[in-house]
């Protein structure tokens, strides 16, 4: 199968196409953005065909010749916008968070491509995550807040409102508080994760102060890649709308302890001089998964010690890692 992947170099991109390669897929690698370091040996190593093509999504034309010849279509591109970014940006966050996902959705449309898989966002979930403990896809309703989710949110209903007009095959997935191997600032994502803050602070030598333990259902990013494999691959899904999520609850001082157990050089503490942005004030309601692994037969398996074992042996693949820029 040939895929058309948009945002391929990104952090969510790169694990969709490592995912697709793993399996033996032939990937199309659509970004405007080049591979970081290490990414294009990492992928040969997996096998399987791939071809980076360089556009953006923001100019249909580059999209439309990178899906021709593609069998299905997983779009991963977005502007993952902060506060600074909002106020600087807003014209190009809703180019590409919205009209780049028309663009998209009409080329692989005009090319008679199958499934499609638009990556969505927990995060439209907005001030509702707080009012459910447990949030559902048809019972917590979205009040996106930033400018970013009501983009991505702007984004998911456009692509299920072409799903009805033009018929097509397409899910949307909505990923939680992701983290894991190839997140880094790639110039468009704004709100790094906490967990690759302390981990970038670990590798630095560097004192982590929290706020708050931070207690969530985080996904790690090879979980996120393999839900979305599973919608890719699910032969009669019954519904547009899916979570994805982590498969237990942990704190972000959890995650701490085992580092410092590891490092005992490592030293953190909770305290108000925090020094890790948790990008957010409260810690939200968990995603509701039995959708996901109802219709597409799709189980997360990083919890926290498998996430963490397979994060610190990505992380000691990589020798620059405590330049990472935050």
């Amino acid at each position: 199968m040939r895929v058309l992947v948009t945002g391929a170099t990104g952090f969510v991109g790169l694990n969709v196409v490592e995912a697709l390669l793993m399996r033996g897929d032939e990937v199309v690698a659509f970004d405007s953005a080049p591979l970081p370091p290490g990414a294009e040996a990492a992928l040969a190593s997996h096998g399987g065909k791939f071809d980076i093509v360089q556009g953006d999504v923001t100019n249909e034309s580059s999209v439309t010749q990178a899906v021709s010849g593609c069998d299905t279509l997983i779009h991963a591109a977005a502007i993952t916008a902060g506060l600074e970014r909002e106020q600087r940006d807003a014209h190009l966050i809703v180019d590409v968070n919205v009209k780049g996902t028309i663009n998209a959705l009409n080329a692989a449309r005009e090319a008679g491509v199958g499934r499609i898989v638009h990556f969505s966002s927990s995060g439209v979930y907005g001030e509702s995550s707080f009012e459910h403990d447990v949030l559902h896809e048809n019972v917590a309703m979205p009040l996106p807040d930033s400018l970013y989710t009501i983009t991505k949110y702007a984004g998911e209903r456009v692509a299920l409102r072409h799903r009805t007009l033009y018929d097509l095959d397409l899910v949307c997935l909505r990923p939680g508080y992701v983290f894991g191997p190839w997140e880094r600032n790639t110039g468009v994502r704004d709100t790094l994760s906490p967990v690759l803050q302390v981990a970038v602070a670990a590798a630095r030598g560097e004192e982590v102060v929290l706020p708050r333990p931070c207690l969530r259902d985080w996904v790690y990013s090879r979980d996120i890649a393999d839900s979305a494999m599973a919608l890719l691959d699910a032969s009669d899904p019954k519904s547009v709308v899916y979570n994805s999520g982590g498969p237990e609850l942990w704190s972000l001082e959890a995650w701490c302890a085992l580092t410092a157990a590891k490092m005992p050089e490592f030293s953190y503490r909770i305290g108000d001089d925090a020094t890790i942005d948790l990008n957010n004030p409260r810690d939200r309601g968990i995603l509701d998964m039995s959708r996901l692994q109802a219709e597409a037969v799709f189980v997360p398996q990083y919890g926290l010690e498998k996430s963490f074992e397979d994060y610190m042996a990505w992380i000691s693949g990589q020798p620059d890692f405590a330049q990472t820029p935050l």
